[in-house]
């Protein structure tokens, strides 16, 4: 009896040790950039399947937690106005300028206004391959936006930024010849441009 007794326990601790589902509590995440256990595991109710992650993630296992170890790759820095950052393929910024500078950009303002914005817009901006016609990043009342290489000040505002990253590439193809005489693009509408010209 106490063999049977023995044998349950064992096989109860480690159905408890190697289970693929834990809740929230028993997660341990470290990541050099903001990120949730919904980004790296599926849930199902109120439980994690960490068998298998949406991210490559390490993972170290001690009894019942789990430490989740996630590093975002740099793939350029920002110099703003109070220091020089890496930012990441995603479009987060870390203190750390190690990595890959692939791109070397510039942004007119402090970093603590680089918010979840910009971070999409970055990361718009280079799916579309827009990243080159970026002279500097910058806040236009608020509203996110940068100023390009001809000078413009583009207004991007709130989300949608993939939709107007396209519209953005037909205005420069449809005004090829008038760049200099442009002054600002404002986007913040959503579907619709409104562009102002220099007083001639």
């Amino acid at each position: 009896m106490k063999k049977v007794i023995l044998f349950v326990i064992v096989v109860f601790l480690i159905l408890v040790f190697s289970t693929p589902f834990l809740p929230r509590r028993f997660i341990r995440v470290h990541s050099n950039v903001p990120i949730s256990v919904n980004d790296i595991f599926k849930k199902s109710g109120d439980f994690y399947y960490v068998y298998i992650s949406k991210l490559p993630v390490t993972i170290h296992r001690k009894f019942i937690y789990i430490d989740v170890f996630y590093q975002e790759p740099v793939v350029g820095t920002v110099q703003f106005t109070d220091g020089k950052f890496a930012i990441t393929e995603k479009g987060h910024i870390i203190k750390t300028i190690e990595g890959n500078n692939e791109f070397k950009l510039i942004a007119n303002m402090q970093s603590s206004q680089w918010d979840e914005n910009f971070v999409s817009m970055f990361s718009a901006a280079k799916m579309a391959s827009m990243l080159n016609e970026i002279k500097e990043f910058a806040v236009f009342n608020g509203l996110a936006g940068f100023y390009d290489k001809n000078k413009i000040a583009v207004i991007m505002g709130n989300g949608n930024y993939g939709e107007k990253f396209l519209e953005y590439k037909k205005i420069l193809e449809l005004y090829a010849k008038k760049m200099e005489e442009m002054k600002k693009i404002n986007m913040q509408y959503y579907a619709q441009a409104i562009i102002e010209w220099r007083k001639q």
